[in-house]
């Protein structure tokens, strides 16, 4: 498996397993805006995470 593969996996698994996580939490510790809040970051953070992937093997 290539690395760039590799890391695009990876980083579609972490996104991924956010709403998973918070769709079967039955404890209900978490408010709809903190989980409206959480999902922000976490979309954030993958795109950086694309961007960071994208130049590196733009680079490489």
């Amino acid at each position: 498996m290539s690395d760039k593969k590799f890391f695009t996996i990876t980083g579609a698994i972490a996104y991924l397993s956010w709403p998973v996580y918070f769709l079967i939490d039955r404890s209900h510790d978490y408010k709809g805006d903190e989980i409206v809040e959480a999902m922000t970051f976490a979309t954030a953070a993958v795109v950086v995470y694309a961007l960071v992937l994208f130049l590196h093997f733009k680079k490489g």
